[in-house]
This record gives C-alpha cells, sequence and structure tokens, in this order.
C-alpha cells in the first residue's frame, strides 16, 4: 500500500457527505448461519412463500426505427395498431422452486373478476387491468 494512502484520514462529516453523495449506506454484516438457524427457528414453510412479478405484456412492439437505404427520404413503418394494447401476467416462483402457472389480466368493461382456468393458464377480466 503506497504511504499516502496509508495515511488518509478524514472527518465523520466528511464521510458521512461523501457516502451521501455516492448513494452508499453503511449495512451491519450478518452471518449466514444466524440467518439459517432463524428460518428453522421460525419453521418458514418454502411451500408457502412466494416471490410474485406483475408485468405489461404488449401484443405489438412499437418501431421507431426502421432499416433503409442510405439517403432514403420518408421511411415507412408499418404496425397493425395494436402497440398500445397489453395484458398483465403475473408470474410466480415458491421459495422451494416450484413455478406456479401464470396468471393474465385482461381488460374488460364488465370484467366479472371470475379467474378461469385455461388450459395451465389461469385468467381473469378486470375492468381497469
Amino acid at each position: 500500500m503506497t504511504p499516502h494512502i496509508r495515511l488518509f484520514q478524514a472527518l465523520s462529516h466528511w464521510v458521512g457527505q461523501f457516502m451521501q453523495r455516492n448513494d452508499l449506506s453503511l449495512r451491519r454484516r450478518i452471518n449466514f448461519t444466524t440467518t439459517i438457524s432463524l428460518v428453522k427457528r421460525l419453521k418458514f414453510n418454502f411451500a408457502h412463500t412466494l416471490q410474485m412479478d406483475e408485468t405489461a405484456v404488449y401484443f405489438e412492439d412499437a418501431r421507431e426505427h426502421s432499416v433503409e437505404d442510405r439517403g432514403s427520404r420518408h421511411v415507412v413503418v408499418r404496425s397493425a395498431g395494436f402497440a398500445s394494447m397489453r395484458v398483465t401476467a403475473v408470474l410466480a416462483v415458491t421459495a422451494s422452486g416450484v413455478k406456479l402457472p401464470p396468471l393474465v389480466i385482461l381488460k374488460d368493461k364488465k370484467g366479472s373478476r371470475k379467474i378461469i382456468k385455461q388450459g395451465r393458464t389461469y385468467v381473469v377480466h378486470q375492468p381497469k387491468a
């Protein structure tokens, strides 16, 4: 280590400002074995612990660029008109690694909100999807 780095000292105020400027925070270290023992002690059921995400799936990818001959003055990008139409997909997996069937949420003015199983997928209609 070079001597000038080894001799570097900073006031706590400077360190605090530096950490704030760089979006840093002090975190307490955790012992992984402590975490495992806590999980065992609390008797978590990994089959009932879920990770879930909800994301929009668009029917059409709205393109803004097209490959054309150099010097072309007009570029036509064809669209089917479904760029804003979408469904919402809800995907989930248990902490034990089991993937759950997807849920697809469709927009429907009536919105019965009754969940229907179609094949391996669940589907529901919502008025504000």
